[in-house]
C-alpha cells in the first residue's frame, strides 16, 4: 500500500549572479542551487528523496507530473514550476 505526497517546487533567482534556487514550504528543508531549470529538474528528485527519508519513511518514488519549468527572466514574487508526487511505502 502506498501513500502520496505532493510537494509545491518554486525557483528563485538570485538578482545579481542568477543563480537558481528551487525551495518549497511543503517540505522543511528542500533548497537545491542550479544554473538552469534543466539542472534543478535533475538534482530535485535525489534532494527530496534524502528529505523525506530523513524524516523516517521510506520512498517509492519522486515523479514530476505536468511540471512547467518555465523560469522567466525577471519574476516577483517567484513562480510555482513543478509538483513532484512522492510514493511512500508503508
Amino acid at each position: 500500500m502506498f501513500e502520496e505526497r505532493l510537494i509545491r517546487i518554486m525557483v528563485l533567482k538570485h538578482k545579481d549572479t542568477d543563480l537558481l534556487m528551487a525551495v518549497s514550504r511543503d517540505l522543511r528543508g528542500l533548497m537545491v542551487p542550479g544554473r538552469s531549470t534543466g539542472e534543478l529538474a535533475e538534482k530535485l528528485p535525489a534532494a527530496i528523496r534524502e528529505l523525506i527519508e530523513a524524516e523516517g519513511h521510506k520512498v517509492e518514488s519522486v515523479e514530476f507530473p505536468q511540471s512547467k519549468w518555465d523560469v522567466p527572466d525577471d519574476f516577483v514574487p517567484p513562480p510555482h514550476v513543478a509538483d513532484a508526487l512522492i510514493r511512500l511505502t508503508q
